[in-house]
């Protein structure tokens, strides 16, 4: 005798569609996914009718041991439950619940935002003790996070990030190369910037800048190159000797 499945929907959707909570979506298989989607709609408007497993088997394309199989998966989830067994007709039909998951879906992404919420929250008091906005408190502090910097070893990477988002070590950079090649320090600063401008340059996505493009990036010896073609170009007036980095 053919199983009848008897479906009473409570989640309390509205009329003529179907709402899936995400953390159903998030937490499944595709194939738990699909049959409680039916299983919801099989609902009805009035929250309960009567299927067959063979009905859900026809209309998913599955046999009808695939369906049995996803149903029980569903009931040891607890997204389902079975509300006994009733007689229509002349055969017994196993009667379902779809169970309100409305609160566990709240609960669950609330928390999880929460907890984002925090995590950004400590983020940015972090930010605010190393990187304030306002002119007067920013370069103490800035300083201060060089130095702790500095005391690390410095990767090529972090050094050109100094570099192109502080005055600090743009500074520190600007008076070493000045005095190494005795030019002013006026002339050093405007040639640095044009080289930060141009390598902080974005790709067409926006995603990285220039010199994140290389394979390799070695600061001081880029600095090097650019000021020995500035040089060249005629772009430093004073004849320099540029030594490697």
């Amino acid at each position: 005798m053919e199983d009848k499945i008897k479906i009473i929907d409570k989640s309390g959707d509205k009329e003529f569609f179907t709402i899936i909570p995400n953390y159903i979506l998030n937490h499944s298989t595709s194939e738990e996914q699909i049959l409680y989607t039916h299983m919801k709609r099989f609902a009805g408007d009035k929250g309960q009718c009567f299927a067959t497993q063979q009905t859900l088997a026809d209309k998913l394309g599955w046999g009808r041991k695939k369906v049995g199989t996803t149903i029980r998966k569903l009931l040891k989830r607890g997204w389902i439950k079975q509300a006994g067994t009733k007689i229509f007709k002349t055969s017994p039909v196993k009667v379902y619940e779809v169970v309100n998951l409305w609160k566990l879906n709240s609960d669950f992404y609330h928390k999880k935002r929460r907890v984002k919420m925090t995590h950004l929250s400590k983020k940015l008091k972090r930010g605010e003790s190393k990187r304030p906005t306002t002119g007067e408190s920013k370069r103490p502090l800035e300083e201060e996070q060089y130095k702790e910097d500095k005391e690390r070893e410095l990767t090529p990477f972090k050094e050109m990030e100094l570099f192109l988002e502080g005055d600090v070590f743009f500074n520190e950079i600007a008076k070493e190369v000045s005095g190494k090649e005795n030019l002013s320090l006026s002339v050093v600063v405007a040639q640095l910037q044009s080289f930060r401008s141009y390598w902080s340059e974005r790709n067409k996505s926006g995603k990285k800048q220039k010199w994140e493009l290389e394979k390799t990036f070695e600061l001081k010896r880029r600095i090097g190159t650019w000021m020995r073609k500035a040089e060249q170009f005629g772009d430093i007036q004073k004849e320099v000797n540029i030594r490697k980095y």
